[in-house]
């Protein structure tokens, strides 16, 4: 058997917090593969068997069996099956606030592949939530929203167990994942985890390879990235909103970081 198997979500047009478009079941195919340039959609699938090749714009992941991999809105997905071994994967499609929001808060809003986690009980709920058509978009939405919750919690826990990361770093990782509209200082870190500054930013660095200002300043800008492109709000409003002293400051952060100033990158991404 090589054809998927799709339900198609009806609209929920006055539903911008979670909305489902698309979930399914895609049997071994070799020919498999699948292009998205600036996906407006979130993609969450879990390999059942076989393996392929993810893209996350220019981050390449190899998948296999019991694993899952989460693209974001935002970026490029180009993904597809191994000829000699293709995937068998069940997933889903959505877009809408809670999922940045929600993986930003359990910070992995920035991991694309997680590995021998087991997700396959939980998208299955989902994708048989949405086999039910006595059920309303609106509902169908409601109840997988619950279940998304549940698989960023899973997703949360396989990255710390896999990645070794210590319950201070992690910590120090949430706050600043949860205060990002925020100018968080080394001393109210330090403070969270009773240690000195320079033992905060060395804790920091060697789980994370970043300083906490560093890290908190790309998760502002990807921020604003997200709003530029999603969103009609003015430059002004998104450098506030982000804890920016004033327009022309966070305008000189973002071409230094993105080559672009504001205006421009949102300008580039409707073209």
């Amino acid at each position: 058997m090589n054809e998927e198997f799709l339900i198609f979500i009806p609209p929920d047009d006055e539903n911008d917090i979670f909305c489902l478009t698309l979930t399914g079941i895609t049997y071994k195919n070799p020919d498999y593969c699948v292009t998205r340039k600036k996906s407006k959609l979130l993609t969450l699938e879990y390999i059942i068997a076989g393996e392929g090749t993810v893209f996350c714009d220019k981050d390449k992941y190899h998948v296999e069996k019991g694993d899952m991999y989460m693209l974001m809105p935002g970026s490029d997905h180009y993904y597809f099956s191994d000829p000699q071994n293709p995937m068998e994967k069940i997933w889903i499609n959505a877009h809408g606030t809670l999922i940045e929001n929600l993986t930003r808060i359990y910070g992995i809003h920035s991991k694309v592949k997680f590995e021998n986690t087991n997700g396959y009980n939980l998208l299955k709920k989902a994708v048989d939530i949405c086999c039910n058509h006595t059920l309303t978009a609106r509902e169908m939405n409601s109840r997988v929203s619950i279940i998304f919750h549940e698989l960023v919690i899973l997703m949360s826990q396989n990255m710390r167990q896999n990645d070794g990361i210590s319950t201070e770093a992690d910590t120090l990782r949430n706050y600043l994942n949860m205060h990002i509209n925020e100018n968080v200082s080394i001393k109210e870190l330090s403070e969270l985890i009773f240690r000195s500054e320079s033992q905060t930013i060395r804790i920091f660095k060697k789980y994370f390879n970043d300083t906490p200002y560093e890290y908190l300043m790309k998760n502002k800008i990807n921020r604003a990235k997200t709003l530029l492109k999603n969103t009609n709000m003015r430059v002004k409003d998104i450098a506030f909103s982000l804890g920016f002293c004033d327009e022309h400051y966070f305008s000189s952060i973002f071409k230094k970081r993105t080559s672009m100033t504001p205006k421009e990158y949102k300008q580039n991404f409707h073209d």
